[in-house]
């Protein structure tokens, strides 16, 4: 199956709202990269493993979240 993925730029407070929109629409998966995320990884360092750098650097200063929706989909349909 093919995928079509859509971003979003959005604040740290407002992914959950913003991952939640995209399943009420019919997203099959979301994937949330907030830099704000790794702050918590400097209180417990046992609770990361790895971290991508790339999210770090994301060029926008809050968070991402992106959505994954067939291609079978009319997805502008659904984002409209």
């Amino acid at each position: 199956m093919k995928w079509t993925e859509i971003k979003v730029k959005t604040t740290t407070e407002a992914v959950e709202a913003v991952a939640n929109i995209f399943y009420e629409i019919g997203a099959q998966g979301v994937v949330i990269e907030d830099p704000n995320d790794f702050l918590y990884q400097q209180k417990d360092e046992l609770s990361w493993d790895y971290i991508e750098e790339e999210v770090f650097f994301n060029g926008y200063e809050g968070a991402i979240v992106k959505a994954y929706l067939s291609e079978e989909e009319n997805v502008l349909a659904k984002i409209e």
